[in-house]
């Protein structure tokens, strides 16, 4: 085995004081299980199970107060919701089986979305996740695989990675315009597809033996890769970290954060998320009467702190941090159960380069040599990059500018979207 470089975390223990949570209040007293949430045309969106059925509740401009939505065509119990461009995509679970359903309207009506998946009882397998990266939309059936299609398009594709299909814990993400899978089942096999699926291809890497990854999350701006996991005796456990598209990796230790949960197991990651420098990382929480445990950083992973202030403590010490996402400048919390938080997103240095975190555009890398690459969570429909005087230097269709002709300096990049025609403008830096 190769030997694991270790990243030396410079630790505050101390609460960070920069910035304070705040609760949006989604708290009712027979809330159970916060099940999914996405932020969609400028909206955060939830989805609550109380134990006999589930809502959807959509949190007002203000964030001052949430509101129940109807969801007119699915007939099942609403599960997880995923934002696709223009399309909002939510899954649903049945008396043993599993639907999708696609809303073109903003969530005003849905429609069955499931020509292409396998059929099982009354619908289908019961989806274990939904995720949107780059145009597509993936599906994890758990045992009947994963699945991909372009948002907005009818059919669904198989795209399995040649894995051991153990249940769908394989974790899986798209970066750097390739999809990448780890095997859990103890082949210890990354995989990589650079046709979003259709083949793949083995990677060899420097992960421990006999590693088990738990999550598999990519940076939205650097491409850097985040993989928390460990061997699978539980020792070695942290977030491991690839700069060259999973061929080696780092381990950022956390031992100064990690103890025991409330069962007396090994304390692990249960959310994380990450753009630029900044990051997010939440923990299972360790024990009684504390606040759930939640570490942030604006300048990457190797100067993590406590982020807590403002957040609820929790009497039995089983309230933890389920999901992490971007809404408009916030950054949302979600808990899962009680509660979505949010805070202030911060302006960032980035230890691999500076990110603009306005709008629902990545660029990368930032600042750039020659080819910059634009990802966008809606249909790019042309792009601009102008000079400081406003002036248009180049105009693209696709998804790279190739600035290696222009001088040093700081550049405006403008991303159109193809549908609302609505503009989203970056500060690019060439080197």
């Amino acid at each position: 085995m190769k030997k694991i470089c270790l990243i030396l975390l410079l630790v505050n223990i101390s609460i960070a004081s920069s910035a304070q949570w705040s609760a949006t209040n989604l708290t009712q007293s027979n809330i159970l299980t916060i099940t999914g949430a996405t932020s969609h045309n400028g909206e955060l969106l939830a989805i609550v199970f109380n134990g006999i059925g589930a809502d959807l509740y959509q949190l007002d401009p203000g964030n001052t107060s949430w509101t129940q939505k109807s969801v007119p065509g699915v007939n099942e119990i609403p599960q997880a919701l995923v934002s696709a461009g223009s399309q909002l995509y939510m899954t649903s679970i049945g008396l043993g089986y599993g639907m999708v359903y696609r809303s073109d309207d903003n969530g005003l009506t849905y429609s069955l979305d499931t020509v292409g998946l396998p059929k099982f009882f009354n619908g289908i397998s019961s989806p274990i996740g939904i995720d949107y990266f780059n145009g597509k939309v993936l599906l994890n059936l758990g045992g009947a695989g994963y699945w991909l299609k372009d948002a907005g398009v009818t059919l669904w594709e198989h795209i399995d990675p040649p894995t051991s299909l153990n249940g769908g814990g394989d974790p899986i993400c798209f970066s750097n315009d390739s999809l990448y899978a780890h095997d859990n089942s103890g082949a210890n096999i990354f995989y990589v597809s650079g046709d979003y699926g259709q083949t793949w291809s083995e990677r060899n890497t420097d992960l421990p033996a006999f590693f088990e990854g738990d999550l598999l999350v990519a940076n939205k701006s650097s491409g850097r890769l985040y993989m928390a996991g460990s061997k699978d005796d539980g020792t070695q456990y942290g977030i491991y970290i690839s700069d060259d598209h999973g061929h080696t990796w780092s381990i950022a230790d956390l031992s100064a954060f990690i103890g025991t949960d409330v069962l007396g197991g090994q304390q692990e990651v249960s959310a994380l998320y990450a753009d630029g420098g900044e990051i997010y990382v939440a923990l299972e929480n360790d024990q009684a009467n504390t606040t759930p445990d939640v570490l942030s950083s604006e300048n990457g992973i190797s100067t993590l702190s406590y982020d807590t202030l403002g957040l609820l403590t929790d009497p039995a010490g089983t309230i933890e941090g389920s999901r992490i996402l971007r809404h408009g400048n916030s950054i949302a919390l979600v808990l899962n159960v009680r509660d979505v938080y949010l805070g202030d997103a911060g302006s960032t240095s980035s230890i691999i380069g500076n990110h603009d975190y306005s709008g629902s555009v990545s660029i990368y890398p930032n600042p750039v040599d020659d080819l910059v690459r634009i990802m966008a969570d809606f249909e790019i429909g042309s792009i601009e990059l102008q000079n400081a005087q406003g002036k248009t230097l180049i105009m693209s269709e696709g998804h790279y500018i190739d600035v290696s002709d222009l001088p040093q300096g700081m550049y405006i990049l403008k991303v159109i979207d193809k549908h609302r025609q609505s503009v989203i403008s970056k500060r690019i830096l060439k080197n």
